[in-house]
């Protein structure tokens, strides 16, 4: 846990509740075991008796589908709360995009990039471990700005953590 200012508050930021809820073991092995370690949020589902994983793809798919016009080879996309990093793959392989995928858990990042580099998308793919309080460069540098199920609860200066 990250050392905090004299006067400050001794309770977590939502930064680190949220770190420490995705790098518990238990945590990961169950989003890896149901979720099939490729994408961490809901489906959307063809039939009550589908695999979440399928699901889970489908609707990778149905969002690349409403913003392939603004994706090529040229366009970059900013994942925010990229998890395990099954979109940011699924739209480099597809259009060939560049892809700054951004999670505040270390752990999800050392195994998104291992998945990017094992299908040889690391040169299209950057992977960071920041907060969504701390994004990269102007967001007019980006084509698209992504975000599957992350509520974005911000930590704001002079207001409690949610």
């Amino acid at each position: 846990m990250t050392p905090r200012p004299p006067g400050s508050s001794s309770a977590p930021t939502t930064n680190e509740s949220t770190r420490r809820y995705y790098e518990t073991g238990d945590v990961d092995a169950f989003y890896d075991a149901v979720w099939g370690g490729e994408d961490i949020h809901v489906g959307m589902y063809a039939h009550a008796r589908e695999p979440i994983a399928e699901a889970s793809h489908r609707t990778v798919r149905h969002a690349a589908n409403r913003i392939a016009d603004l994706l090529g080879p040229d366009a970059t996309v900013l994942d925010l709360g990229s998890g395990y990093g099954g979109s940011a793959r699924a739209l480099a392989e597809r259009f060939g995009c560049h892809v700054v995928a951004i999670d505040l858990s270390e752990e999800h990042n050392r195994r998104h990039r291992a998945a990017n580099a094992r299908r040889g998308l690391d040169h299209l793919i950057g992977v960071q471990t920041r907060s969504l309080n701390d994004l990269p460069g102007h967001p007019a540098r980006f084509d698209v700005v992504s975000s599957l199920e992350v509520p974005v609860p911000r930590d704001r200066p002079g207001r409690p953590p949610a």
